[in-house]
């Protein structure tokens, strides 16, 4: 089986962080990160847009990051995924990013409760490995 080329990789900050606990007592964590993309067109002035992606975790990942708050700033890396449902008899895709790994970048609340899951606060990328140059004459498999 090939390996999946479903990747991605953002940081911005938390949004509508919502925690719900079911009936048959599975968890779910969900919330919107906001990823800021500024670009500068050729003798334009810079162009400031927000792309707005919802996130959802399970189980421990959910009771494990729950703590997030409102415009902490996080880096996630995972794949996109979707749920299917049906709407008014049309069939319709709600898409979000199911995190593999979240590394809190910084918070904004520094006194969490006691007792709480207290993701470390770092403000640098160390641990992140990024590559040094890319060699452009590598095949691209698409």
């Amino acid at each position: 089986m090939a390996k999946s080329l479903n990747n991605i990789t953002v940081t911005g900050k938390v949004f509508n962080p919502e925690f719900k606990e079911f009936q048959g007592g599975s968890k779910c964590f969900s919330f919107t990160i906001a990823i800021d993309n500024s670009y500068k067109p050729q003798g334009k002035d810079w162009v400031n847009k927000t792309i707005y992606k919802p996130v959802k975790l399970w189980g421990k990942q959910a009771e494990a990051w729950q703590t997030l708050d409102r415009l902490d700033e996080i880096l996630i890396n995972g794949s996109l995924d979707a749920d299917e449902y049906e709407k008014d008899g049309e069939k319709k895709l709600f898409e979000y990013i199911r995190p593999n790994f979240i590394k809190m970048l910084h918070s904004t609340d520094f006194n969490r409760q006691s007792g709480s899951v207290k993701p470390e606060v770092v403000d640098d990328h160390q641990g992140l490995q990024f590559p040094n140059e890319v060699d452009s004459t590598e095949d691209v498999p698409f």
